[in-house]
C-alpha cells in the first residue's frame, strides 16, 4: 500500500482525485461522498462527482451537493480509454444539469461563492463492494472488470475504504487487511469506519487498528446516526427524501468532527492530475469518445439542424449526461420538457428521447395529463421519431397496472399493457443483438446495456404492426427474458422502446447515427 503525498494547488490546469469505496453495499459510501463534497465546497473547492457502474440516483445526489454534473464511469459499458478521458477532462458548463435536475431539487440552493476556487477535486463513488464485478471477470485480475477496483486502477487514483462497523470489533482488522492486500496494484489512502455504535465500540475498533494494522491510516470513526441515513426504495436511494440543503451540511459537520486529519491536509495528500482537454469543447476527439450508438454513420443528410425533445422531471429522472453531450457534439439541439407538468411537447421536434425513472410512482399524474399524452401520440404519428427506455417505454404503452390493481392509461402508441410488480423483473448487464433498425442501432448490430426494472409487459405476442427490437444475452452468453416482450419497434418506422438502458461507448456511433437519421426527410 502506498499512501499518496502530493500537494494540491489552485492551478486550474490540475485537479485532485480519489475514490470512496466500500467493503459492501450499504456501507455508507454515498453519505460520505456527499459529506466530502459539501465540506470541500464550503472551503471553496470546485467539486465534480463520478459513479462507477450504471447507477442513476447517486449522480443525481452528487449534483444536489456539488451543483455540478456527475458522470458515470462503467468499465462494462465503456472502454478504459473512454473512462479515462471523461475523468481527466475539464468541464465548465452546467446547463445540461440545470435542465435535467434543477426541477428535482426539493430545496432552494444557497448562492454560489463567486470568488476564485482553491482547486478542483474529483470524487469517484464506487458501486457495491470494491471488488464486485461481472460474471467471469475475476479470471484475469484481482480486481474484476466492472468492479470499482478495476476502475481505480485504470484511473490511477487512490482509495478511501469505507467499512460498516456493525457487528464488528477486533475482527474488523481482518476485514480491512484482506481488502488492502487483495490487489497489490491498488493504492489506499486509509480507512473510514462507519456506523460506530458507541464509545466502547469506538475504542475496540481503534485498538484493533493499533494492534493488528498500524500501517493502515484510520481516517475517521463515524458514529451511527439514523436521522442522517439516506433511505432506500426500489431502484436506489430516495433522493426525494432530501428535503433541506441543511442535510448536506449536517453530513459535512459530522465528517469534519470525526476526521483524524485536517480536511485541507487531506486534500493536500491527494495526487494531482493534469486536465487533458475540455469535455465541452467541440473537437473531433471528444466527439469520437462520447458517441454512443449504432454502426456506420448514415449518409444523405437533408436538414441543417435536429431538435430532440428530452423528458426530464420526477417521473423521468434517469439520465446519463454523456449521452446528451454526445448528441450535442453530433449537432443536435436539445429541448427539455416535463411530461408531468407541461401540456405539450416542444414545437418543431425531430425526435423524442424518453428515458427511465419512476413512472409508476407518478402514474396517476402522468395519466391525468391528457394534453401531453395526445401531444406525444400526435407527434409520433406525424413523423417525429422516438427512442424510449425503461419508464419511457412504459409511458408509450396502453397503460400500467400497479401490482395487478389500479390501472393508469398512458400514450397508447405501443399497444402493450404493463404491470408494476413487487418482485424485480430484470437486473444486470446485457448484450443486445438488434433484429430491426432504430435511431440508436441498425439491424444486426450489437450494443451493450443494462436492465433494472420491476415492470413487465403483459402481452405474450407482438401486436399487429409491431416487431421485435432485439434479443438479449447476459455476459456468460445465456439468453435473457427470451419468452417475454422486453422491447418493440413499430413496423415501417424507427420508433422503438425497451427495458434496456444504453450508456456511451466510443466504439459505436449512436449519437451520430441518431442525429443523421433525424436529418433525413425520407427515413423510410
Amino acid at each position: 500500500m502506498n499512501v499518496s503525498q502530493k500537494a494540491c494547488g489552485s492551478n486550474s490546469d490540475f485537479f485532485s482525485g480519489f475514490m470512496i469505496a466500500g467493503t459492501s453495499t450499504n456501507s455508507g459510501k454515498t453519505s460520505l461522498v456527499l459529506a466530502f463534497m459539501t465540506a470541500l465546497k464550503r472551503r471553496n473547492f470546485q467539486l465534480f462527482g463520478f459513479k462507477s457502474g450504471p447507477d442513476y440516483i447517486d449522480p443525481l445526489l452528487h449534483y444536489f451537493a456539488s451543483a455540478n454534473l456527475s458522470y458515470n464511469l462503467d468499465t462494462c459499458l465503456m472502454s478504459e480509454d473512454s473512462c479515462r478521458q471523461v475523468f481527466y477532462s475539464e468541464r465548465t458548463q452546467t446547463k445540461i444539469a440545470d435542465n435535467l435536475f434543477s426541477g428535482l431539487i426539493p430545496f432552494q440552493r444557497k448562492p454560489e461563492n463567486q470568488t476564485q476556487k482553491l482547486g478542483s477535486v474529483h470524487i469517484v463513488e464506487a458501486a457495491m463492494g470494491l471488488f464486485d464485478g461481472v460474471y467471469g471477470g475475476a479470471k484475469s485480475s484481482s480486481s474484476p472488470r466492472g468492479s470499482a477496483g478495476f476502475l481505480a486502477k485504470i484511473l490511477n487514483i487512490p482509495i478511501v475504504l469505507v467499512v460498516d462497523a456493525a457487528s464488528y470489533a477486533h475482527s474488523i482488522a481482518a476485514m480491512v487487511q484482506g481488502f488492502v492486500n487483495f490487489d497489490p496494484e491498488l493504492n489506499f489512502l486509509g480507512v473510514i469506519v462507519n456506523k460506530v455504535a458507541s464509545l466502547k465500540h469506538k475504542e475496540l475498533i481503534r485498538e484493533a487498528f493499533e494492534v493488528y494494522c498500524p500501517h493502515i491510516p484510520l481516517l475517521a470513526l463515524i458514529p451511527k446516526e439514523s436521522k442522517l441515513e439516506l433511505k432506500s426504495r426500489y431502484l436506489g436511494l430516495n433522493f426525494e427524501a432530501v428535503a433541506e440543503e441543511s442535510y448536506f451540511d449536517l453530513l459535512a459537520d459530522r465528517l469534519e468532527a470525526h476526521l483524524e486529519i485536517n480536511l485541507i491536509d487531506f486534500v493536500q495528500s491527494l495526487p494531482r492530475f493534469k486536465y487533458t482537454q475540455n469535455l465541452d469543447e467541440k473537437d473531433d476527439r471528444a466527439k469520437t469518445s462520447l458517441s454512443c450508438l449504432g454502426s456506420k454513420p448514415v449518409e444523405k443528410i437533408h436538414k441543417d439542424k435536429v431538435r430532440i425533445g428530452i423528458a426530464a422531471d420526477k417521473a423521468f429522472c434517469f439520465h446519463y449526461a454523456l449521452n446528451y453531450q454526445a448528441l450535442m457534439k453530433a449537432g443536435a439541439e436539445l429541448e427539455f420538457f416535463s411530461p408531468l407538468n407541461d401540456k405539450n411537447i416542444p414545437h418543431n421536434l425531430d425526435a423524442l428521447l424518453l428515458g427511465g425513472g419512476y413512472t409508476e410512482e407518478h402514474a396517476k399524474d402522468l395519466s391525468c395529463n391528457i394534453n401531453m399524452l395526445h401531444s406525444i401520440n400526435e407527434a409520433l404519428n406525424n413523423g417525429v421519431s422516438v427512442w424510449a427506455e425503461g419508464g419511457g417505454f412504459i409511458y408509450l404503452g396502453k397503460g400500467l397496472y400497479i401490482q395487478g390493481k389500479d390501472f393508469f392509461s398512458f400514450a397508447d402508441y405501443f399497444p402493450l399493457s404493463f404491470s408494476f410488480e413487487q418482485k424485480r423483473q430484470g437486473l444486470g448487464y446485457v448484450n443486445a443483438e438488434f433484429k430491426n433498425s432504430t435511431l440508436v442501432a441498425q439491424k444486426n448490430s450489437c450494443l451493450s446495456g443494462h436492465l433494472f426494472h420491476y415492470s413487465k409487459v403483459l402481452e405474450t405476442e407482438f401486436p399487429l404492426g409491431f416487431i421485435p427490437l432485439y434479443a438479449l444475452t447476459n455476459y456468460n452468453g445465456t439468453q435473457v427474458e427470451e419468452k417475454k416482450i422486453v422491447a418493440c419497434v413499430k413496423s415501417g418506422t424507427y420508433n422503438a422502446g425497451g427495458f434496456m438502458h444504453l450508456m456511451c461507448n466510443e466504439k459505436d456511433n449512436i449519437a451520430e447515427n441518431f442525429v443523421q437519421l433525424c436529418k433525413k426527410t425520407d427515413v423510410f
